[in-house]
């Protein structure tokens, strides 16, 4: 009798348990990650499944989709930088007699650099303001089309945040800009002798 009950408790000890969860989700911290968690889980008696290589596949891409866009941004500023020596160029031109008169009556050439390094970065700070804001525009339309497709697919929508460095360097980066851009017409007004600007004109 006592036998048989040993027996019994030893085959039940090898019986196979009954759970009513078919899988469990595990999230690591990070991808790099991954392989460490899939390992203990494996040790453990369980298999994994992961899509480690997908990702890093999608975040190579958009490594690569990051360098483009850098490389299209750097030719907007170096345009928009020519844009605004060209456009104080053409101010210093039309504007020779006002210079002249400038110094006519006494402004010095450290007064008349400053009137058009402040006019460039007027410039600058104007558009900056209005490139964060149409730009912050252009993105929060993009996130709501992306949410919109997500949520038809029935997947987790993307949150679009604008941290406030973010919009603070953006309009200081674009007086910056234009000042750098308007060092060379401002010299070029400043060096410009009263005589000839008045003979010019």
């Amino acid at each position: 009798m006592t036998g048989g009950r040993r027996l019994a408790s030893s085959s039940s000890r090898f019986r196979p348990s009954t759970s009513p969860y078919s899988g469990l989700f595990v999230v690591a911290n990070g991808l790099g990650s991954v392989s460490a968690v899939r390992a203990r889980i494996t040790a453990v008696g369980y298999s994994t499944s992961a899509p480690e290589n997908l990702i890093a596949s999608v975040q190579r891409y958009l490594h690569v989709v990051e360098i483009v866009l850098t490389g299209i941004g750097a030719i907007a500023l170096v345009i928009a930088a020519l844009g605004i020596t060209n456009a104080l160029l053409a101010a210093v031109r039309e504007r020779r007699r006002e210079i002249g008169v400038l110094k006519a009556i006494g402004a010095r050439d450290r007064d008349v650099l400053r009137t058009f390094l402040v006019e460039a970065g007027v410039l600058g700070l104007l558009g900056g303001v209005l490139g964060t804001v149409v730009g912050w525009c252009i993105a929060a339309t993009v996130g709501e089309v992306v949410n919109g497709y997500l949520t038809r697919q029935g997947l987790a929508g993307v949150h679009l945040g604008v941290s406030l460095p973010v919009v603070a360097g953006g309009v200081v980066g674009s007086c910056l800009l234009a000042l750098v851009a308007g060092s060379l017409p401002a010299l070029r007004a400043a060096r410009l002798p009263a005589t000839e600007a008045v003979a010019g004109a």
